[in-house]
């Protein structure tokens, strides 16, 4: 879902992003959707509520980068997103939400690097 160009021929970089979004990320949007749902439940299962615990999994437990990252690539997968900040353009998330989201990502990040 993700991919970065580093060095090489960015045209071909394009190419192929745009050819594996329209033959296999957008056919397999739904069986993607359903396939993170029930990552989710095996998640949750696992991690609980993590509101009173001393140490909560930032990664994997509830509300930590992996619901982000599963909100953004569903947003790549269905909607063609190409930033995190389309959710905010195109909707899927209030400029309140969307503010909110970074602010927490922004938390996450300061504090994860000490």
């Amino acid at each position: 879902m993700d991919a970065r160009f580093i060095c090489g021929d960015s045209p071909l970089f394009l190419s192929m992003i745009e050819t594996l979004q329209k033959k296999v990320v957008s056919r397999k949007a739904a069986a993607f959707g359903r396939w993170l749902q029930g990552q989710d439940r095996i998640r949750m299962a696992k991690f609980r509520d993590a509101s009173y615990l001393l140490e909560p999994n930032l990664k994997e437990g509830i509300g930590g980068l992996r619901d982000y990252h599963h909100m953004i690539w569903l947003g790549k997968a269905f909607f063609n997103l190409k930033s995190p900040r389309d959710l905010e353009i195109f909707g899927k998330l209030s400029h309140y939400e969307f503010q909110e989201l970074h602010k927490s990502l922004q938390f996450l990040s300061n504090n994860c690097n000490d």
